[in-house]
């Protein structure tokens, strides 16, 4: 994990350890993250996109909107969803 200081460190940077830190045991998966927010996000080639996994808090408004905005593709996409497993720590990615 990233060791911020929440007092001394700029919120930008701060979002920026939390959401683009990843473990180094997790480079196989070669993940590319897209992060947006009420301002939208920038153009990507469409074919790039091919899976997406919602997070285990992602509310349901918000995965109706991302399946919104996937509709109508050319290159479908493979829906995911994160979930917390029962009784150890760590998470399964089971197909929507």
């Amino acid at each position: 994990y990233p060791i911020i200081n929440y007092f001394r460190t700029e919120d930008s940077e701060k979002f920026k350890g939390l959401l683009f830190t990843k473990s180094l045991n997790w480079k196989y998966e070669e993940e590319w993250r897209i992060i947006f927010d009420e301002k939208g996000i920038n153009n990507f080639l469409e074919e790039s996109l091919v899976k997406l996994i919602f997070g285990c808090q992602t509310s349901e408004e918000d995965k109706d909107k991302i399946r919104s905005c996937l509709r109508g593709r050319k290159n479908p996409v493979k829906l995911y969803q994160a979930k917390m497993k029962d009784k150890k720590f760590g998470l399964e990615i089971v197909p929507l």
